[in-house]
């Protein structure tokens, strides 16, 4: 109740490293998981996460010259050509929140890849999809949804689950994304800058996975509301 929303931020970057290690995804698999999730590895559970795995994707923009794209955050097939992303990605490139009318802001050419695993090339471009329309951008969830141009014909949409949060208390599950460090500037932001990056293995913005449990619904101030969340 103390710290501001700036601080609550860069708690984020404290991590238990043993116990929920990071593993890259290359070729559309993730490394091998340690104890104790080396149950994840194979199997059911292994088949289950590698499916979901083509469906999860970087939003960017496309530098200035068009010959690089820049990562903004993670991105999710919800639908047909549907792709969900959290609001405060969206903001970057999309002026108004709700369900419009929305603009694109100027001189960001905002794009979606399904790729970016471990040694890509951010001028390799050629599996880009582009952002066409903004749906919605929730008013104070962080969370928005728009349309891209298409999808490839083997990506099939997540699908919600139907649980309540409550009865997935201590279930495991499965982060995928693409995390990337974040700037810090006095000595103890740098330590959590150097923790990061120890952890990320000094590579930010590619395809990871990070196994872990869900832990219920507890309330979090988001964007002036006081909402519960998973």
């Amino acid at each position: 109740d103390q710290i501001t929303d700036a601080e609550a931020v860069e708690l984020e970057a404290i991590v238990q490293r043993e116990v929920f290690p990071v593993a890259f995804i290359v070729d559309g698999r993730f490394e091998a998981l340690p104890v104790p999730w080396q149950h994840f590895n194979s199997g059911p559970i292994c088949e289950r996460i590698v499916a979901a795995i083509p469906s999860v994707g970087r939003v960017e923009y496309l530098a200035d010259d068009g010959t690089h794209a820049e990562p903004l955050g993670t991105g999710f097939i919800v639908g047909d050509r549907l792709m969900m992303t959290s609001r405060s990605v969206a903001e970057v490139f999309v002026n108004g929140s709700g369900v419009g009318p929305f603009t694109f802001k100027s001189g960001r050419s905002s794009v979606f890849d399904l790729g970016r695993e471990m040694g890509f090339s951010p001028m390799d471009l050629s599996g880009t999809l582009r952002i066409t329309r903004i749906r919605m951008v929730h008013p104070y969830w962080d969370m928005a949804l728009m349309d891209l141009d298409h999808i490839p014909r083997w990506v099939k949409p997540l699908l919600l689950s139907v649980l309540a949060p409550e009865e997935m208390q201590d279930r495991e599950i499965a982060k995928i994304g693409y995390p990337a460090v974040l700037g810090r500037n006095d000595r103890l932001q740098q330590k959590g800058a150097e923790l990061e990056m120890s952890v990320l293995r000094n590579v930010g913005g590619v395809k990871r996975l990070v196994p872990g449990t869900a832990k219920g619904r507890l309330p979090i101030s988001s964007y002036g509301q006081n909402v519960p969340a998973l």
